[in-house]
């Protein structure tokens, strides 16, 4: 009992994504990155279940890199972070907290709500990691394409490695439906007792109640009273 339910937790999806974050850090290195981070995060938030699932939510998570990288060469710009993260001033931690509302903010006004979170670890790794002797434009086009990168091998991981068979899915989930009943069935199902019970109060309304005593007494006609003999 205890082994089916360990093996019940442990899903393919699981592993898709195990798989993904293990081939993040051989195709950076194989590229010249060196800061896997970002491509490994991305990896784990674009694998999903089906394989349109992950296609649908790594183009949202492109477009999320790509604002949060615009968001932060903007405030890069004009404020750019100091070396150690520890040094971080209260501007700075202001300029983060308004900087991640405008990227969910734009990943809203887009129409792609997924985006926001990408679009967030993003500016925010610009913002506080900023590498020694890289320009605010390097360390931000080098974030976007770390994280893009981990979007594209999570959504070709999940469409290699066992894709999901979403037509027996659909069918499966057609098939529930057709079998399921609907809602005026099941409030004629549910009002049938009702309906049985008042049935039920007519009827004993409308059947005769038993006589009783006094009413026997006094359906029975009266008895003759015998003439009295004139002998006596």
């Amino acid at each position: 009992m205890k082994k089916n339910i360990l093996l019940r937790g442990l899903g393919l999806r699981s592993v898709k994504t195990a798989l993904s974050v293990f081939l993040c850090i051989p195709v950076l290195r194989l590229l010249g990155l060196d800061q896997p981070f970002f491509a490994c995060i991305a990896a784990v938030v674009a694998t999903q279940t089906t394989v349109r699932q992950s296609f649908t939510i790594g183009l949202e998570r492109m477009i999320g890199t790509l604002a949060g990288a615009v968001w932060a060469l903007i405030f890069t710009s004009f404020a750019p972070p100091p070396a150690d993260p520890g040094d971080l001033g209260l501007l700075h931690m202001l300029l983060i907290a308004a900087g991640v509302t405008l990227v969910i903010y734009s990943a809203n006004v887009l129409q792609k709500p997924n985006a926001g979170s990408t679009g967030s670890i993003v500016f925010i790794g610009v913002m506080i990691n900023l590498l020694p002797g890289q320009t605010p434009l390097q360390t931000t086009g080098l974030r976007a394409l770390e994280t893009l990168l981990g979007v594209i091998i999570a959504m070709l991981v999940n469409w290699l490695i066992f894709p999901y068979k979403e037509n027996i899915a659909i069918k499966a989930a057609e098939t529930t439906e057709a079998a399921a009943p609907t809602e005026a069935e099941a409030e004629n199902k549910s009002a049938e007792p009702v309906k049985e019970e008042f049935a039920k109060e007519d009827l004993v309304k409308k059947e005769p109640a038993p006589p009783t005593e006094d009413t026997q007494e006094e359906d029975m006609p009266a008895k003759k009273e015998a003439p009295e003999d004139p002998a006596r």
